[in-house]
């Protein structure tokens, strides 16, 4: 089969042009989805406030000893709500808190807490919330994925010279065995 030259230099130069446009131009539009999204879960844990609406709490490592200095931040769906450090045995204290349900991260660790009034507190809610910093958090950071979408034309002139190239050689190739 002989395609002339123009044509296949046509067809290439569409295929590489195909590369480059943005993948949305030739998709379907997004579609409301169909069943609702599940979000992983966390325990939640009761607790209770202390006098003047303290939370107390602990961070330790997977093996159970404190983790000093350690970052507490707490937070709600509005945002962030407090931050604090932990003590040389691992404590924190956060105060004027409203009873809610509150999000605590501490290095790689993090715990859904359900903080109650004293009076109002389950039986089985604790005086002190205990986080665990395990090194398990995955934060999805870094890797070929994000130096890709970091590096858009260097990417796309990475393929585009990879189709390029070989097409060229056939060209070239057929060219020199048809004189």
């Amino acid at each position: 089969m002989n395609i002339p030259f123009a044509l296949r230099t046509a067809i290439s130069l569409l295929c590489c042009l195909g590369l480059l446009l943005p993948s949305t131009l030739f998709g379907a539009s997004p579609q409301p989805p169909s069943a609702p999204q599940v979000r992983p879960m966390l325990r939640m844990v009761d607790s209770v406030l202390g006098p003047q609406g303290t939370l107390h709490g602990k961070v330790v490592d997977s093996r159970g000893a404190a983790v000093a200095g350690s970052p507490v931040v707490l937070v709600q769906e509005a945002g962030p709500v407090a931050e604090t450090v932990t003590d040389a045995q691992g404590r924190f204290a956060v105060t004027n808190l409203a009873p809610g349900t509150y999000l605590a991260a501490a290095d790689e660790g993090i715990g859904a807490f359900r903080v109650w009034p004293e009076a109002t507190a389950p039986p089985s809610a604790r005086s002190e919330v205990l986080i665990v910093s395990d090194g398990t958090l995955v934060r999805g950071q870094g890797g070929l994925y994000q130096w890709v979408s970091e590096n858009f034309w260097l990417t796309s002139a990475l393929v585009v010279t990879a189709i390029a190239v070989p097409v060229a050689l056939i060209a070239t190739g057929r060219d020199s065995k048809s004189n």
